[in-house]
Order: structure tokens, then sequence, then C-alpha cells
């Protein structure tokens, strides 16, 4: 009888081991990659040349990679749901193509825009002429809008220093539209409440990525683009504050307001990074900063612009010039000799192209709207787990999986992948009661942590450090390092490697783990809800559920400690084990004295 409940008692802890336990690539119930694929059918061209671009490599990050034929065409079969494209090629600039959305057993077609690194200036000329003059047209800045009723337009256009910007801007997807796009044709009609047509809400710095690739050129020179981005957030930044161009959204997609696609470029990115929340005010407001191709000298708005006397106006002629933003970059001027007078011939930085295409008005850096600290850590430390307030991930969250393992009964990983820059990322927010020195420890569930360069950045009093991890030894709680904080600071985590990486590397983003200084990693303070089971005695052999427990503790019973289980699914017992991570270890204690019965019972 007694060693018919051992063996009961083996069969029921070895299924919780086999319950709490999947393989890495497992559908799990709210997994999409478990729901019929949708096809991708695509086609990649330079929008300044109109020629179709070969040989592209075309990745949906971990899900699936092709190459481009000889008419820039590509297909790739991907899980339902929204995807962001990754597009390079020698000689051509890294790009994306964002919001790529896959139904499941549907087809859908994209076209993906990749500029060349050295695109021919003639050609560059065709480009800006092929693109109708930009309207653009805005009330004076100094009356502003009414909102619509019920808005806050009217309230929050006159704003003061710091300018406090829209989190997010509509976008009406007027090249979408067809017969109900705004056009001459129609008087301009504005149809973007009509259900018919599509309006996407976009982050503002999302939404600036989208605009810089078309207005301006991603291989001109990085302080041409800042420019740009900075006039371009800007103008999206007003009509929001106004309450929207449109009755349903604050901008359409054409040459209305700004043109905006799904298209990035690396260059681009780059350049509204390096200007994030920077815009343009005269006084205490935030001004309408129109801009066009060409803008001749002086511009129709009074400027002197040497870089571009002799040139024929192509657009409005108000606000800055994007050819004239490149030529003084460059330090030249369209038609030779060049006299720049009292400019100087010297190349000129992004901040004095602005206020000199914008008389009287300075670049100002915005903030968001002030948000509350998410959790409050005191002097003795805390755990912010990924379910939490203080956790954010970032990026398209297809690649984003979720696990019911890891600290507070869940994770989240994704995989690592070939990129200039992140993909995914996530990050933890730190506010302190009391300033000071702490370490700062990183929750690796070993099942789940593979890439061995997993690369962390965390933001403390005296700047920024980057950190390299190596999950696939990390068990538990992992050391990374020890910072003076203030008030603030940040872990953020990336999934980009700057070479090529193996397949199936996953990342972990789980908890972080706050210290006072002084306490290792192992320091069991901050765990109030470890499992301190101390050791069980096996008979002759010992199953230790400390830290330091031998991977082979456990006699001939099939059950691993620390190593796997008979079936090739492997569950490590972490430090520290806990209860809600493990719930079969709490059948090694009962299992323990059956076995010790069973012996003096022989005996």
């Amino acid at each position: 009888m007694m060693r018919f409940r051992l063996e009961l008692l083996l069969a029921l802890s070895l299924g919780l081991v086999s319950a709490s336990c999947q393989p890495k690539d497992a559908p799990r119930p709210n997994d999409t990659r478990a729901a019929a694929p949708g096809l991708v059918l695509g086609v990649v061209a330079d929008p300044i040349s109109e020629s179709p671009v070969a040989g592209v490599r075309v990745r949906a990050h971990d899900l699936g990679e092709t190459l481009t034929d000889a008419q820039g065409r590509f297909s790739l079969t991907l899980p339902p749901g929204e995807h962001r494209l990754w597009l390079d090629r020698d000689g051509f600039i890294d790009g994306q193509l964002a919001h790529v959305r896959v139904r499941a057993g549907e087809t859908t077609r994209v076209e993906a825009g990749l500029y060349s690194t050295t695109p021919d200036e003639d050609a560059v000329h065709r480009y800006f002429q092929r693109q109708p003059p930009s309207r653009q047209e805005l009330p004076p800045e100094e009356v502003p809008r009414s909102a619509p009723e019920g808005g806050v337009g009217a309230a929050r256009a006159a704003i003061h220093e710091p300018p406090v910007l829209p989190a997010v801007i509509r976008v009406w997807r007027s090249s979408r539209a067809g017969a109900l796009a705004p056009s001459a044709a129609n008087g301009w009609a504005d149809n973007s409440c009509d259900p018919a047509v599509e309006v996407d809400t976009l982050p503002l710095e999302e939404y600036v990525k989208g605009v810089i690739p078309r207005e301006w050129i991603p291989s001109w020179h990085p302080e041409a683009l800042r420019a740009g981005a900075i006039v371009a957030r800007t103008f999206g930044a007003k009509w929001a504050l106004r309450g929207g161009r449109w009755d349903c959204a604050d901008l359409d997609d054409g040459t209305v307001t700004q043109v905006y696609r799904d298209e990035r470029a690396a260059t681009t990115n780059d350049a509204v990074d390096a200007t994030a929340g920077q815009v343009v005010m005269r006084g205490e407001l935030v001004i309408s900063t129109e801009y066009s191709a060409e803008n001749s000298d002086p511009t129709s708005t009074g400027v002197d612009d040497p870089t571009c006397t002799g040139t024929t106006r192509f657009g409005h002629g108000r606000g800055m010039c994007q050819w004239g933003t490149q030529r003084w970059a460059k330090g030249i001027c369209a038609n030779p000799p060049c006299e720049f007078g009292v400019f100087g011939p010297e190349p000129k930085l992004h901040i004095w192209m602005v206020e000199h295409y914008y008389p009287g008005a300075s670049v100002v850096a915005g903030s968001s709207e002030p948000v509350p600290p998410c959790k409050l850590i005191p002097p003795e430390g805390d755990i912010l787990d990924d379910a939490g307030p203080c956790f954010d991930a970032f990026g398209d969250p297809m690649y984003w999986r979720t696990e019911s393992v890891g600290w507070g009964g869940g994770l989240l990983w994704t995989n690592a992948f070939e990129a200039a820059v992140p993909g995914n990322w996530a990050r933890w927010q730190m506010f302190f009661e009391a300033p000071g020195e702490y370490a700062v420890d990183v929750y690796v569930e070993p099942t789940f942590g593979v890439h061995k360069t997993t690369r962390y950045s965390v933001t403390y009093a005296g700047g920024e450090e980057e950190v390299i991890l190596d999950q696939s030894v990390a068990d538990g709680w992992t050391r990374l390092g020890v910072w003076s904080f203030d008030a603030r600071g940040e872990v953020r985590v990336f999934d980009n490697e700057a070479g090529p990486v193996l397949a199936d590397q996953h990342i972990v983003a789980d908890a972080i783990r706050i210290q006072p200084k002084g306490l290792s990693s192992t320091d069991g303070g901050a765990d109030a809800g470890d499992l301190d089971a101390g050791a069980v005695d096996l008979d002759a052999g010992a199953v230790d559920l400390d830290a330091s427990a031998a991977p082979d503790a456990s006699r001939d019973t099939g059950l691993r400690v620390g190593g796997s289980v008979s079936g090739g699914c492997s569950c490590h017992v972490a430090a520290p084990v806990r209860a809600p991570h493990a719930p079969w270890l709490l059948l090694l204690g009962p299992l323990a004295l059956l076995w010790r019965r069973s012996q003096r019972s022989r005996s």
C-alpha cells in the first residue's frame, strides 16, 4: 500500500511538471501563431528613381524572411496581426514598412520604398516635381482657430514654455480614400468622418518618422534631415493643438497638409530621434512651420536665401526651403559662384537653419503631458514586474510572446535579430523615494533566456550605461550593476544585434529588483514570498532547494532538480524557488516522508 501511495505521488508530481513546463515553441491559447496564416505580396521600389529594387532582404522580425526578385516583388506567409517589415540591401538605406496588417487566410498587398544612398540629383529634382505643390494653408498663428465644439484645441493653442505636445496625431489616410480624398475637383471636401475612410492614430514621433522620408530625401545630410524633422513635427503638433485640420483628423497623409507613409528609413529615423520633442515657437506660441521644395531668393515671406539664388520657385515659397536645408548643410548654393554675404560660407547646423527660415522664432524642447510616478521605490528597495505599472513593452506586439512562468507567474520574450536599431524593446521606469546607490538585478527564467549578448541600458544620475548580459547562463536573479540614482532612472532591454543572429535566440523581459548597495543578487531580503523549504533528505541522497543544489540530486526517479525532466522539457529550479512557478515542488515533502516510512517498514 505504501509503495502504491509513493508511485501515485510520483505520477502526480511528474504530471504537474509537464503541465507547468512547455516546449519553447509550443503555441499558447492566446498565440496568433496557431491561427491560419495570411499571405503578404509586396513590391519594393526606389521612390526617387521609380525603379524596382531586386535582391532586397525582407524580414518580418523573427517570423520569416525572403528576397525580392528582379521586379522587386516578394511574398511572405505570416500569422494574422500587425507586422513591421525590415528591408535592407547594399547601396540602399535600411528601411522599414510599418503597420502591415495580415488577416487569416487573406492576401495583403503592400508597396515599400527603399532609398538609394547616392541618388542622382536630377532624379531628386524630378521627384519633387512629381509631387503636387503642398497647400499647407494655416490661419495666422497669432489668431488661433477655435476647436470643434467640446474640443480642447482652442484652450491649448496658446501654450507656454515648455510646450506640452500632443501625444498622438490623427492621420486621415486620404491617399487610400479614392474619390473621397480632398482635391480641387471636390472643393477640398472634408470627408474625414466618412465611415468609408481610414483615420490612424499614431504617436507623434512615429508620425514624424513617416513624414520625413517622403518630404525630405533620406540620403541628404543629417543636419538637413534634422531641420526637416523639427519643422514637420511642429507642423503636425500645431494642427493637433488647434483641434485638427479636418473634422475627424488632425492632418491628412497627402499634400494638403504634409505627406505621410508607413515606410521608414534609418537615416530619417535617426534625425527624428536626435530632435525628439523639439518644436518651433515664437513668443508663447507654437508657430505654423510651412515649407516647400524650392523657395527662390528671397522667399515668399522675405527671407534671404543665397543658397537658392537663381532658382525657380516650386511650391508656395513660404517658410523653410527643403532644397535649401541640404545646401546650407553642405555650404553650397544652387548656382555657383556662391555669394553667402553676412551668413558666411561655412556649413550650417539644423538649429541655425530653422531659426533662419522662421525669423524671430526659437527651437524649444517640448514635453509630453506629465505622467505621475508609476510607483515609488522605498529606500529598502522593491521589485518591478512586467505585469506592473512601471513596465512597458514597445514594438510590434506580434513579436512579444507571453509565458505563464517567471517572476510573479508570467514573462515576455522576443527573439534577437540583426538590425541597426531595435525592433522590440522593453522599459522599466524607476522612481525613488530617496536618492542613493542601488543595485539592479534582472530576473531571467532559464527555460526562456537564450541569447548570449542581450543588450541592456541603464539610465542613472550620472548618465547612461550599456550592459551586455548572457541570458543563456542566467538562472533567476542576475546582477546588472550598481549605480547612483536621483529621483528616477530607467532600465531598458533591446532585441537588435549589429551582426548575424542564430535562430530562436530568446530574450526575456520579466522583473527587475532594486536593492540598496551591498546586497548581492542572491540576497533574499526583498523576496518575502520565497519558498524556504531547506533540504529534503531522500534516504542517502538529498534534494537541496537552495540555489546551490546539485543538478543531479534525484536518484533514479526520473525527476531531475535543476536539470531536465525525462521527456525533454527543461524545467529549472531557479534561485529563489517560488511556489507559484514550480507547484510540483510542494509534493517533494510528502514524497520524502512516504519514502522514509517505506524504508522503515522494510527494516
